[in-house]
């Protein structure tokens, strides 16, 4: 089942909304969306099925003592500004069992990620190999991965390239410290220039943009930027690299727009509001598909940007 994006408002919706469905099958293993898609498919039609597992396999015997290794410094830095540090590390932060996910990777399904939050893992399966799955003892619940397509009357891709890039000269004004150039009318839209005469840049704050991917990452405007990425990885097309692999300019174009309004600089024409702070990049939406957005794509980046240590996230939809 495909979902057009204003039908859900973001991933994590999606994923609450089936973890709490009621169960459709008589075992009361399978939910009601993936039921619904399944009695349209025949046998050998591939599905995107979330595997939720009863428990954690060997990890178990670790919930009472979670080894600190499982989680960064900097991340375990992070969470000790809201939580004690008898409570910094939980249940969720445990892997899932490998034993589990290799017995349904010997029924055929195909793994495409995994969440140690919701202990499971999202696979590509044929209608049969789901209901082999559902059979094994050790799984709790399966679902459909949740998706979103283009609307047709949404924003036309536009293509990139260093020229769109580049602004027009714009006067500065003695009240500010730095030359914004066109860049101004924006930022002073959330009052940064004052946050900025202050000298507060984003420093010290790490911050994930996921997005469509990033291409023109050698332009003037993150120069600076370059220096500060902390990790990239492409969760589409499994890979470190962050520029799609589609050479078409509009492929990526959304989201190297949207980490230049976040923090590129290059005074008299573009300066972010978190020119100073350090970026994870993480491409969570295929261009290529008719359903970019796939929340276990998205799952995935933000487990995997929690364990480096990310402060705050940006996630783009609008261009969908």
């Amino acid at each position: 089942m495909v979902w057009p994006l204003k039908k859900i408002a973001v991933s994590t919706i999606g994923l609450v909304s089936l973890c709490l469905a009621p169960p459709l099958s008589a075992n009361g293993k399978l939910g009601v969306y993936l039921g619904e898609t399944l009695r349209n498919l025949n046998a050998d039609a591939q599905v995107l099925t979330w595997v939720f597992f009863g428990d954690k396999g060997r990890y178990e015997a670790d919930k009472t003592n979670i080894p600190s290794s499982l989680v960064s410094e900097r991340s375990r830095l992070r969470r000790h500004k809201v939580r004690s540090m008898g409570t910094l590390l939980d249940y969720t932060d445990l892997p899932v069992e490998q034993s589990y996910v290799d017995e349904l990777i010997a029924l055929g399904a195909r793994v495409r990620h995994r969440s140690k939050w919701f202990n499971g893992i999202s696979v590509e399966a044929t209608r049969s190999q789901v209901d082999q799955i559902e059979r094994l003892p050790f799984v709790n619940r399966l679902e459909l991965v949740w998706r979103a397509r283009r609307e047709t009357e949404a924003i036309t891709d536009f293509p990139l390239s260093s020229e769109s890039l580049t602004a027009k000269p714009q006067r500065s004004t003695s009240l500010l410290e730095l030359n914004y150039g066109p860049s101004l009318g924006q930022v002073q839209l959330i009052n940064v220039p004052a946050v900025h005469n202050t000298g507060n840049y984003g420093q010290g704050v790490i911050v994930g943009v996921f997005d469509n991917g990033f291409r023109l990452l050698d332009h003037e405007v993150f120069d600076s930027l370059r220096t500060r990425i902390v990790a990239t990885y492409d969760f589409v097309d499994h890979k470190v690299s962050v520029a799609p692999n589609n050479p078409s300019s509009i492929f990526g174009a959304h989201g190297i727009v949207t980490l230049s309004t976040l923090g590129g600089y290059k005074p008299g024409e573009l300066i972010g509001p978190a020119f100073g702070a350090q970026f994870i990049l993480a491409r969570t939406e295929n261009d290529s598909s008719e359903t970019p957005i796939e929340e276990d794509n998205w799952l995935a980046a933000i487990e995997w940007a929690d364990s480096i240590g990310v402060d705050v996230t940006s996630t783009s939809l609008g261009y969908l």
